[in-house]
């Protein structure tokens, strides 16, 4: 009936009007119509007891799976089953800080230094790590004339557009580097 802990990374409000929200101790759900918390899913039992796993991003895809990435990897639930992706899954590491949904379906996962995306079995580099390598990827955001915009840890806010990048930072105008949200 209580949150599962009082620090709150991510919360998700899925087509179904369900309330997901992420902790370091798991993902619980909330019932909007009972008002009560569910379970959704613990650390307990699935890490070594020395690791935590932060669950920074919650996202549902268009089929109702709710994608939700961690200190330890990218997990998807559906169906009541979960599905962990890591390093051997093509992601570029295990720490992950978004997860987006592009309007075509495809699920995008950001690791620190690379965008991976979701080819139904396993995630791929979109193949920019040559840029990002001393960056740290944070948010993603898909504007409406179809650009992507990256925030960064220190490295300002990048465009992508058409697999080019652009990068603005206080030298152009940011009001800081290190960016922790975006929206339009």
């Amino acid at each position: 009936d209580t949150l599962a802990h009082k620090h709150v990374y991510s919360l998700l409000e899925d087509q179904s009007g369900q309330l997901w929200v992420g902790f370091s101790v798991g993902l619980q759900k909330l019932d909007l119509a009972t008002g009560r918390f569910v379970e959704g899913w613990k650390t307990t039992g699935r890490l070594p007891r020395e690791h935590y796993a932060i669950v920074r991003c919650v996202q549902e895809d268009r089929s109702g799976g709710i994608w939700f990435g961690t200190d330890h990897g990218l997990y998807r639930l559906a169906e009541g089953n979960v599905r962990r992706f890591v390093k051997q899954d093509g992601l570029t590491a295990d720490e992950i800080e978004a997860i987006f949904e592009t309007p075509s379906g495809k699920i995008w996962a950001l690791t620190g230094d690379e965008i991976c995306q979701f080819d139904g079995t396993q995630f791929l580099p979109f193949g920019l790590t040559s840029h990002f390598a001393r960056l740290w990827l944070r948010r993603i955001l898909h504007d409406r004339e179809g650009e992507y915009w990256v925030g960064t840890f220190f490295g300002g806010l990048s465009r992508l557009k058409e697999r080019n990048l652009v990068t603005l930072t206080t030298r152009d105008g940011l009001c800081h580097d290190d960016v922790w949200s975006i929206s339009e």
